[in-house]
C-alpha cells in the first residue's frame, strides 16, 4: 500500500467523530470518499503482515463476525476472503474480494455486503520511522441501495465505524509487533494443525 496521494497533491485535512479525514484533489483517493487515517506505534511491514493474513479479516474489519473460508492465493487480485455477518443465528455470508495489491503496503477491496451493496475499499499504509506508520482507509459505496443513499449520510455512517476498524487494526498490530499477538507463521483464525474442519460446527457447503 503505497501512498495514494503524491507528494504533489494538495491536501487539506478536517476532524469528523475524532478521526481525521484527508480529501485530495487528485489521485486515487479523489472522488468524495469517506477517508481516515490513523498513526500506529509499529513498522509499516507488520501492518502489511495482518492485512496479508485473510484470517485476521474479521478481527479488525466491524461488521464481519467470522471468517468461513480464505482462498489460497489472498491477497492477490480475484483472491476472496469469505466472512459472515450479523449474530448467530442471523447470519448472512458474502465476501471481499480483493482487486488490487502491492506487497509494499496498498490493498484495494471490493466488499461485498448485501443487501447493502458493495463497496470500494482502498487502504493504504505508510512508512513513518523503523517504528510507526500511518493508515489510511478510503471507502464509498459503489452497488446497491447503500449507493444511492446522499453522500453526506454515507460518509457519517461509513467514518466512525471505519476509525473503529483502524483502531483494531493498530491494536493487532502492535500486539504482534511487540510479540503478544498471533505468533509469526500462524493465522489467528486458521484451523489448528491436523484438524479435518475448517470451520468447527459448520456442514459443508455453508460457505
Amino acid at each position: 500500500m503505497s501512498a495514494a496521494a503524491g507528494d504533489g497533491d494538495a491536501t487539506t485535512d478536517s476532524t469528523t467523530h475524532g478521526a481525521r479525514e484527508t480529501h485530495t484533489r487528485s489521485g486515487p483517493l479523489s472522488g468524495g470518499m469517506a477517508v481516515v487515517e490513523r498513526r500506529v506505534g509499529c513498522a509499516a511491514e507488520v501492518v502489511v503482515e495482518v492485512l496479508e493474513d485473510g484470517w485476521l479479516y474479521a478481527g479488525w474489519v466491524v461488521g464481519a463476525s467470522r471468517i468461513r473460508e480464505v482462498d489460497a492465493h489472498w491477497p492477490e487480485p480475484g483472491a476472496a476472503i469469505h466472512h459472515s455477518a450479523g449474530v448467530w443465528p442471523f447470519v448472512l455470508n458474502d465476501k471481499t474480494v480483493s482487486r488490487r495489491w502491492d506487497p509494499r503496503g496498498r490493498l484495494e477491496l471490493q466488499a461485498h455486503g448485501w443487501p447493502l451493496g458493495e463497496a470500494r475499499v482502498v487502504i493504504d499504509v505508510r512508512p513513518e520511522s523503523p517504528t510507526s506508520c500511518r493508515v489510511v482507509l478510503a471507502e464509498d459505496a459503489v452497488k446497491g441501495p447503500g449507493a444511492l443513499v446522499p453522500r453526506p449520510l454515507r460518509k457519517a455512517a461509513i467514518v466512525p465505524r471505519n476509525k473503529e476498524a483502524l483502531h483494531r487494526l493498530a491494536l493487532i498490530a502492535e500486539g504482534r509487533a511487540r510479540g503478544d499477538g498471533v505468533p509469526p507463521g500462524r493465522s489467528a483464525g486458521a484451523p489448528p494443525a491436523g484438524s479435518s474442519d475448517a470451520s468447527a460446527g459448520e456442514g459443508a457447503g455453508t460457505r
